[in-house]
């Protein structure tokens, strides 16, 4: 396994909290060893850059960045890229059993080195492809706005749109052969 790491991640994890709109805090953590990088990275939501990293090299840290709403980032160093950090997005909690099966994530996204850069690169690039990948995840029924103006059903109106079951055959399909006669 390659390595990567870099001394600046620290600071340059909570300066980019501090550029970013709202009410952001960062918190590091360092890895002994290369299975100490997985409890953190095992819910990234990302098939690309991200993913990638943390799957090939050996990162000695990592940064989360937990935003309003709780959204949270991860950040890494660029393996191979001294002058850039990766930043990803974990799945929100309320998508972490079904992000995995869906198509739509929010990939990462290299940034500068330059924490203020850096945080303009995320609101730009990375924020909106969240939101996207959270409205597009969730069932319209569960999605954030729909959740805070919509009671849940009742019983009886939930009993009602539910469809009778369709009745079940024993019959085999024909098949393609049949009716047609052997050669004599």
């Amino acid at each position: 396994m390659a390595r990567s790491s870099r001394a600046d991640l620290f600071p340059f994890a909570s300066l980019v909290a501090q550029h970013l709109p709202g009410d952001w805090s960062s918190d590091y953590l360092s890895h002994s060893t290369y299975p100490d990088q997985f409890p953190r990275a095992e819910y990234i939501w990302d098939l690309g850059m991200v993913y990638g990293a943390v799957s090939t090299y050996v990162l000695d840290h990592d940064a989360i960045l937990t935003g309003p709403d709780g959204i949270r980032l991860y950040v890494i160093d660029r393996p191979l890229h001294p002058r850039q950090f990766l930043v990803g997005a974990f799945a929100p909690d309320e998508l972490k059993d079904t992000y995995f099966w869906s198509n739509e994530t929010p990939n990462g996204i290299a940034v500068s080195s330059n924490p203020a850069r850096a945080a303009d690169q995320i609101v730009r690039r990375l924020l909106p492809r969240y939101e996207r990948a959270v409205a597009r995840t969730e069932p319209p029924s569960h999605s954030r706005a729909n959740r805070r103006e919509q009671p849940e059903p009742s019983r009886a109106t939930a009993q009602a749109h539910v469809a009778p079951p369709a009745p079940v055959t024993s019959r085999r399909p024909a098949s393609p052969l049949s009716g047609r006669r052997s050669a004599p």
